[in-house]
């Protein structure tokens, strides 16, 4: 008995593969997703993983975590499914979003620090190795290496100076 042949992959409603597709120094490229099942890469019996552009942004959807782990099986990066994110330094969690913020292990280091006061920011920088407070703009302390404080405006003490 003879067997059926398909003139056109695309005509076969069930293709299968028997082994590693190779794409021979082409791509797989899929248009812009509409809709939950059209144009996605999926992964997992239920599909549970999902690739896709939507035409704007591009999208990795998960049912629970979606693990990042470099190529020695070191977790890089956690995205809780309704929670944390979580970032890792060489399998050690170093960042983790909670309801309240973030959580930091280990030292937090910038050029400034920014607290958030709609436009009247303070922010804490350092500028000729001087500790400089701001508000608004405008300097209001600085702390020198020496210990040397310089304060704009007034000084209320409740104790000794």
């Amino acid at each position: 008995q003879k067997a059926s042949f398909i003139a056109e992959i695309a005509d076969d409603t069930s293709p299968q593969l028997g082994g590693v597709l190779a794409t021979n120094g082409n791509n797989i490229e899929f248009p812009d997703s509409s809709g939950a099942e059209v144009n996605r890469l999926k992964f997992g019996a239920g599909d549970d993983v999902s690739v896709y552009w939507d035409g704007t942004d591009g999208h990795i959807t998960t049912l629970g975590t979606l693990n990042i782990d470099g190529a020695d099986g070191h977790e890089m990066a956690k995205f809780v499914d309704g929670g944390a994110v979580e970032l890792y330094h060489n399998d050690s969690k170093k960042i983790e979003t909670t309801s309240v913020g973030v959580d930091v292990t280990g030292t937090v280091q910038g050029d400034t620090f920014t607290l958030d006061n709609s436009s009247n920011d303070w922010v804490f920088s350092v500028s000729s190795n001087k500790l400089v407070i701001s508000y608004a703009g405008t300097a209001k302390m600085e702390l020198d290496t020496s210990g040397n404080l310089k304060v704009t405006g007034d000084v209320t003490a409740f104790g000794s100076i």
